[in-house]
Formats: C-alpha cells, structure tokens, sequence
C-alpha cells in the first residue's frame, strides 16, 4: 500500500459542507486545528479514510496558548466507531504544545478505547501536568500491545 502524506489545510476547512471523497490509500494524515470547527470534522476524516494507519496532530488538541483564547473542542464521539480506529489505526501522535485539559483528556480516553491495533501513543509532553500524566497512563486501552510515551 503506498504511503500518502496529506497536510490539513484550509481547503479542508469546507469540506464538512461538501461530499467529500473516500481515500482509500491514505495511511497516514497530519492535521491541524481547524479553529472554526474545533475537531468536529474528526469522524468525518476517519470515516473517510478506512486505512489510516498514523495519525499526528500538528498543533496538539488546542491551537492557541488555553489562557488567551476561550475555544471550544466540539468533539462529540461518533455512534458508530469508524472502522480505520477500530481495525487500522497504529500510530497516534500529538504535538502538544500547553497543558493537557479535561476535554483533551475525553478525545485521548476515547482514542485510545477504540484503537484496537494501536501501537504507540506518542505526547509532546513538555508542559503535562503529572497527574494528567498519570490519569493518561491508566486510561483504558483496547489494544493491550499500546505504549504511551512522553516526549
């Protein structure tokens, strides 16, 4: 299967509003905030993406410094766990660059419930408070082979 790099850009800021295709080769995806939707459009990629094996989080959960912006994650999770999560999913990596907040914590719980194959969770974790840290480590994990690691 051939790797294909996609960087999330602001042509991806419309595409909650249109059909957007199916990629079925795409493996591994980089994403940023899209600060209007918050995550969103999260299920929509992973629907969309049936073999997505990696994924990294560019800007962490949380663009902007949590002091200074009021911002909203708007991540409710899907009914139906999308089949890449469940079956595909290997590699998640999230470039934190502030604290871990509670709502972050909920994304990261529901990740890690439902990556069947995950292999590593890898957190940039230069700002992690530790007791988030320790509320991470024990989050349930589907896949029993999963490391956690903090970088």
């Amino acid at each position: 299967m051939m790797i294909v790099r996609i960087w999330f850009t602001q042509a991806f800021n419309r595409i909650h509003d249109i059909n957007m295709p199916v990629f079925p080769n795409l493996i591994d995806f980089f994403v940023g905030l899209d600060v209007f939707r918050g995550w969103s459009m999260l299920p929509t990629f992973f629907n969309k993406m049936p073999n997505l094996e990696h994924i990294t989080f560019l800007d962490g959960f949380l663009r902007f410094p949590h002091a200074q912006h009021t911002f909203t994650m708007r991540w409710n999770p899907p009914v139906e766990v999308p089949p890449c999560l469940r079956f595909k999913m290997k590699k998640i990596i999230i470039v934190n660059r502030e604290t871990i907040t509670p709502k972050e914590l909920k994304l990261i719980r529901y990740l890690l419930k439902h990556a069947n194959h995950l292999e590593i969770l890898t957190m940039n974790a230069h700002k992690i408070d530790p007791k988030r840290r320790e509320q991470v480590l024990k989050f349930y994990r589907a896949s029993k082979s999963c490391k956690i690691e903090f970088v």
